[in-house]
């Protein structure tokens, strides 16, 4: 509880993307924006994760799908490694 109090909200604008997603199925044919989404926030995820602290490379957390629609099956499953998505985080848009 002392650590959810001591968190500072940020904010960030991320440039958006007009094209539909919901029939991708594959992480690679996202939008580079939408992958530069994805990336930020699993980056965001781990810096929170680890409160300033060294971050753990052996147990990072991997992520599964992304849901790109609201219907069960619109889902992509391919989703590149923890080090591809901190390295695209990490990229100047």
């Amino acid at each position: 509880d002392s650590i959810r109090k001591s968190l500072v909200p940020v904010y960030r604008e991320f440039d958006g993307w007009s094209e539909d997603i919901s029939t991708v199925r594959s992480f690679k044919e996202l939008p580079f924006n939408a992958q530069y989404f994805v990336a930020s926030l699993y980056s965001a995820i781990i810096e929170i994760a680890n409160s300033n602290q060294a971050i753990d490379t052996k147990n990072l957390p991997k992520i599964r799908f992304i849901g790109v629609g609201p219907n069960p099956g619109e889902l992509i499953s391919d989703i590149p490694n923890e080090w591809s998505l901190l390295r695209l985080a990490n990229h100047s848009n």
